[in-house]
């Protein structure tokens, strides 16, 4: 995926359904018993290896109403993330994400304004208890 993409939606799903394609690939090479598409990649449960097993469930349920190409876009991070063998602290690429949950821009639009927003949306809710919880999700 070297060229980036127009702004035209169409070439956006285009190139994010061939780079999740690609990642089907290789993992189903890697670890064939693992489908790119399960709500769990039970990597560690069925391969032993020190990488953790990859749970998408909360991450799915946070984007059942919005733009599912957020949930495929996260499923690519964290196929590049377990091929590079990072995935033995999953949860904070994905904790991370899910925030983008609360956003209503599509995917494809989504830019630096819409994360100020939603930056200012999670500061202005924050206590000093869930400050120091959100902390490391927002760097």
């Amino acid at each position: 995926m070297d060229k980036i993409p127009s702004s035209d939606l169409s070439e956006y799903r285009i190139a994010l359904e061939k780079l999740a394609d690609e990642y089907r690939q290789k993992m189903s090479t890697i670890w064939p018993k693992v489908s790119f598409d399960a709500p769990t990649w039970e990597i560690k449960k069925l391969y032993g290896t020190k990488l953790l097993d990859v749970f998408f469930t909360p991450l799915i349920s946070d984007f059942i109403d919005h733009d599912q190409h957020y949930v495929i876009a996260a499923r690519c991070l964290m196929a590049q993330r377990a091929l590079d063998g990072k995935t033995t602290t999953y949860c904070a690429p994905l904790k991370s994400w899910r925030l983008l949950a609360q956003t209503s821009t599509p995917l494809h639009s989504l830019c630096r304004h819409d994360l100020v927003i939603l930056e200012d949306k999670l500061v202005g809710r924050a206590t000093p208890k869930s400050a120091a919880t959100c902390l490391p999700r927002l760097s």
